[in-house]
């Protein structure tokens, strides 16, 4: 079961690293099921990307939140 969560959720973190491509918003890193991106993104570009998962993988649950991180 482990092996097809991972799989899925690779499947969709590419799918997000993608969108960010194309939106022009480099990642800075990726930590498990984080994607650290050095400016915040726009509600509009998160639920756009909310909606591309949906459509893709036909779950209605997929929410993406942020966290602001602060530096040292």
């Amino acid at each position: 079961m482990s092996y097809l969560y991972q799989h899925a959720e690779t499947y969709i973190m590419d799918t997000v690293r993608d969108e960010l491509k194309k939106l022009n918003i480099p990642v800075l890193a990726n930590i498990h099921d984080a994607i650290i991106v050095k400016h915040r993104i726009s509600k509009k570009n998160l639920k756009n990307i909310e909606k591309k998962l949906h459509s893709t993988y036909q779950v209605k649950h997929f929410k993406l939140i942020e966290h602001k991180i602060n530096g040292y």
